[in-house]
């Protein structure tokens, strides 16, 4: 059976999966929905932050998506987003970009 940690950590990658599918979907409430049980289930989820950072500013929640900035900047206090760029893929890259920037990340 699967200790608790290794359960939390599936959940938030679970979680992220869902919720980037509802966000492709523009289904934002129900990606902000799934984020945020993923970030019950792991608070210090430096992945799981970063992308409720993301989602909460694409979504116009841009006082909860700079509280989520401040909390990816707690867990890795040296995180860059230009160094996050260079390090992603993706069609939607340049939205997320923009979204972590307008979140107050740099």
């Amino acid at each position: 059976m699967a200790d608790d940690g290794f359960k939390r950590k599936l959940t938030a990658i679970l979680s992220a999966d869902v919720q980037g599918y509802s966000r492709l979907m523009g289904e934002d409430e129900e990606a902000i929905k799934w984020c945020e049980k993923a970030v019950r289930q792991d608070p210090d989820s430096f992945l799981t932050r970063l992308i409720m950072t993301m989602v909460y500013s694409q979504s116009g929640r841009l006082e909860d998506a700079r509280a989520e900035a401040e909390e990816v900047l707690r867990i890795n206090p040296k995180f860059s987003v230009d160094r996050w760029e260079k390090a992603v893929t993706g069609s939607n890259k340049e939205q997320s970009i923009a979204a972590l920037r307008r979140a107050g990340l740099k």
